[in-house]
């Protein structure tokens, strides 16, 4: 699955604003390519997150909305839904908090595996950042490329253009500069899908692309 296939986005951002955009990583991305694996290969192999990332900092994970307490043995499948979080306040953020002490608690939600490892094969996961994770790993993933769809992006643009228009430096669709007022006259709710990218107006570094993953 190519993710040339959908019209492409590249902002400049005033870096100290790049946070507006971490709303569209709690509200879900896509990631296509190879599923049929573990929690943990598919965040660590095919997301590039650092093992001791998840081990340290990943505190809670939900696939398709029941706690995960096991990486190794949830399956991520074609049309999946993960949601990552950094510790959680309060008792119910430590019921949910991925092997805790009060994990039993929550025994009648929580993900049971209903199979062990299948072959790999292609598909789309919906990812979600929350809290600490969307700070601090955001800014990356804005970096490297995020699938959004269309009628997301244009909600989140026109809720909020004030800040946008303040913080853009420059856009570019489909590899062609375009005026700032170009970029909300478009009419993204026609686009399926849309490939975002979003640096600092320093940060020219080349990323590596996990919008789609092989």
């Amino acid at each position: 699955m190519n993710s040339s296939a959908f019209p492409s986005l590249l902002l400049s951002f005033e870096p100290g604003r790049i946070f507006i955009f971490f709303q569209l990583l709690e509200n879900g991305f896509i990631i296509k390519g190879k599923v049929g694996c573990s929690v943990k290969e598919f965040l660590c192999n095919r997301m590039f997150i650092e093992q001791e990332y998840l081990d340290k900092r990943i505190q809670t994970i939900f696939l398709n909305g029941k706690p995960v307490d096991d990486v190794n043995s949830a399956m991520v499948k074609d049309g999946s839904t993960i949601s990552i979080s950094a510790a959680m306040p309060g008792l119910a953020g430590a019921m949910m908090r991925r092997g805790g002490a009060l994990a039993s608690m929550r025994s009648g939600i929580s993900y049971v595996p209903a199979e062990t490892g299948s072959d790999s094969y292609e598909g789309k996961v919906t990812i979600k950042f929350f809290n600490l994770i969307s700070r601090e790993l955001g800014p990356e993933f804005l970096k490297r490329g995020i699938i959004i769809e269309g009628k997301t992006f244009s909600g989140f643009i026109g809720a909020n253009r004030k800040i946008i228009e303040e913080g853009l430096f420059s856009a570019e669709k489909d590899g062609v500069k375009i005026e700032t007022e170009k970029l909300f006259n478009i009419m993204w709710q026609d686009k399926s899908e849309l490939v975002l990218k979003v640096t600092g107006k320093q940060d020219n570094r080349t990323m590596p692309d996990t919008a789609t993953l092989l």
